[in-house]
């Protein structure tokens, strides 16, 4: 009897105790969380965090990046290799990133410009299990180890990757998997002006080509957004604008001219798209579309 009571105060006394840690392979883990743009991953307690926005390189930008290095704030960024050549790569990246070093980098791209319609397809999941099914590990230049998944998910471009310098660690190749593994979006990113364009795009007429409307990158804030783009002798302008958790969404479209909307060939639809994902036709208005 005594024999049992000793297993079972032990069995008891493993599971409390695993109760108070986060599962990991070695130590604790933390959760990180980013409120503006919404998502979070979980991290050994022990790697230091950089939180953006940061300009990394002419076309990207980090909002979160880890090392294993201590060092906060650390960026991966664009290096002059020669006189006027800039990198950045591999080589620029080796300059930086110290031996055994591991780097991890939530970002956003944003070019080469592309037109509007060349923006998808949308990843709609909130975890990256998808995509990571694809994802291997990759040998470049020096040795460099790279793993990374990009994806196009609420009007943004986004590329999450992680770096390791040699001597690569086993054990630090399952903890970049896991940081992967643990990344979530939320459902729904209230108030961000990108993902509810996106969502009053779904609301238009699909004659009108809802794909053309141009997603406004840059200026995400309290002021007004304004994306312009204009093909094939019409005028197609995006506007969005944050109020409290809701945002309102306006689409312009003018044809018979590339650069402006005349009133008699001018046509508007303005909705609000709420903190809970309700699309609302607010009005429309203006000269019929020849389309309709």
């Amino acid at each position: 009897m005594r024999k049992w009571r000793w297993v079972i105060w032990l069995v008891v006394s493993i599971l409390l105790a695993s109760c108070g840690k986060r599962p990991g392979l070695t130590g604790e883990w933390v959760t990180y969380r980013n409120e503006e743009y919404h998502f979070s991953f979980d991290h050994p307690e022990g790697w230091a965090l950089s939180e953006g926005p940061e300009w990394t390189y002419r076309y990207g930008e980090g909002l979160a990046s880890l090392n294993n290095q201590g060092r906060s704030p650390f960026w991966l960024t664009e290096q002059e290799m020669l006189p006027n050549q800039w990198e950045y790569g591999p080589g620029a990246f080796l300059k930086q990133l110290p031996s055994g070093g591991v780097y991890l980098e939530v970002g956003l791209s944003y070019g080469p410009p592309i037109r509007p319609q060349d923006y998808g397809p949308e990843m709609e999941a909130s975890d990256l299990s998808s995509l990571m099914q694809g994802a291997d590990w990759e040998t470049l230049m020096g040795g460099l180890q790279r793993y990374q998944v990009r994806f196009d998910k609420w009007g943004r471009w986004w590329n999450l990757v992680a770096y390791l310098r040699e001597p690569v660690q086993d054990e630090d190749q399952s903890r970049v998997e896991r940081i992967f593994n643990t990344f979530r979006f939320d459902s729904i990113p209230a108030g961000d002006e990108l993902w509810a364009i996106g969502e009053a795009k779904k609301h238009l007429p699909s004659t009108m080509r809802p794909e053309r409307f141009p997603y406004t990158q840059g200026m995400v804030g309290e002021e007004a957004m304004v994306g312009e783009e204009g093909k094939e002798g019409v005028f197609r302008q995006t506007e969005a604008q944050r109020i409290e958790d809701d945002v309102m969404v306006t689409f312009t479209y003018g044809w018979g001219g590339w650069e402006e909307c005349h009133p008699d060939r001018c046509h508007q639809w303005v909705f609000r798209v709420t903190a809970k994902g309700e699309v609302i036709l607010v009005s429309e208005s203006g000269a019929t579309p020849p389309e309709l």
